[in-house]
């Protein structure tokens, strides 16, 4: 029973944690490229993900992916490369798959684990 209880307490917090960082940014698949600079916010503080990737603004949207799925552990890189796949993607949206999400762990822009859940 307290292992069921603790399980949920972690799921709250994973939720929370989520929920508490937003990372902002628009993709145009057809042209490979993330417009603009991404940030992300985390509490108040606003924080350059261009900058900590080392990523100019209108960065290629495949080095983005390649960035964080790099990050990932071997038993999740798959997942993560074939999802965000540009021809996937696509293909995807061509089927009338409006709204497709991947979660994952991985680290915020302060570097503290995070439940990402992506909606391209």
């Amino acid at each position: 029973m307290e292992y069921l209880t603790m399980k949920k307490k972690i799921g709250i917090l994973e939720h929370a944690f989520a929920a508490a960082v937003g990372a902002y940014y628009s993709i145009n698949l057809t042209k490979n490229l993330v417009p603009g600079s991404m940030y992300q916010v985390i509490g108040d503080t606003e924080y350059s993900l261009n900058e900590q990737m080392n990523l100019p603004e209108n960065a290629r949207f495949s080095d983005v992916v390649k960035y964080w799925g790099n990050k990932l552990s071997p038993e999740e890189q798959e997942n993560y490369f074939e999802f965000f796949s540009i021809s996937n993607l696509l293909t995807k949206f061509q089927d009338g798959q409006t709204h497709v999400f991947h979660r994952y762990w991985t680290q915020s822009a302060v570097f503290e684990p995070m439940l990402a859940e992506q909606h391209p």
